[in-house]
């Protein structure tokens, strides 16, 4: 059974070096420099030259923090997750119910695979590959799987079910609709079923009907 580890913490900034503050200025905005362009551009007509160029650095200081430009995308989609994981959990009227907060961060993800989709899933479908070491899955999963605890912690959540179980049901919730996503856009049928399409209410439908598992039918109200 996978246990997903939890996102490294950043550190204190009055503890770190000079040195490595700006090491790690540089690695932001090697970052920014790479999700922008690769917005603007496109993955494949963006080079390594134009990402350091856009971070004003030189061609060999990319290489100091990044192997590929495929590992800097990879790396940019993990930080998207945590970022929109932080805004989700810290904007305004968030509800306090984990349920409603854990559908909330996945409906979050899967808006922005769709509004980002070439990139991100790229660089999803890479880290499900034995190369990629499913991190982006472990990223992901490890919020989940804090909320699920949270909410078998505040009784919402039935806690006689295992929350490493709880999480991976959650998850193949997820990948189920991205999955059928994917098939749907490369061979699109000529009635397409609106369920099928994470742009629709295919993944509401089935993680409502997981939830009420987890909580009751009337989940909602908490």
């Amino acid at each position: 059974m996978t246990t997903y580890p939890s996102p490294t913490p950043p550190a204190d900034g009055q503890s770190v070096s000079r040195r490595e503050q700006k090491k790690r200025r540089t690695h932001r905005r090697l970052m920014d420099s790479a999700w922008q362009l690769f917005q603007e551009r496109g993955y494949e007509q963006t080079t390594v030259e134009d990402i350091a160029q856009g971070a004003d650095v030189a061609k060999s200081t990319f290489f100091n923090y990044f192997q590929t430009k495929q590992s800097i995308l990879d790396e940019v989609a993990l930080w998207q997750i945590d970022v929109i994981s932080e805004q989700v959990l810290s904007g305004a009227g968030v509800p306090q119910a984990s349920l409603a907060r854990i559908k909330r961060v996945m409906r979050a993800v899967i808006d922005a695979l769709h509004s980002e989709q070439d990139l991100l899933e790229r660089a999803f479908l890479f880290r499900l590959s034995a190369q990629g070491k499913h991190e982006g899955a472990h990223r992901l999963g490890s919020i989940i799987q804090k909320l699920v605890v949270e909410g078998q912690t505040g009784r919402e959540i039935r806690a006689d079910l295992d929350a490493r179980l709880v999480t991976g049901l959650l998850m193949t919730c997820f990948f189920h609709s991205f999955s059928r996503h994917g098939a749907a856009r490369e061979a699109p049928p000529a009635n397409p079923d609106p369920q099928v399409l994470l742009s629709d209410r295919g993944f509401d439908r089935s993680i409502d009907a997981l939830m009420a598992g987890l909580g009751g039918p009337d989940w909602r109200k908490t």
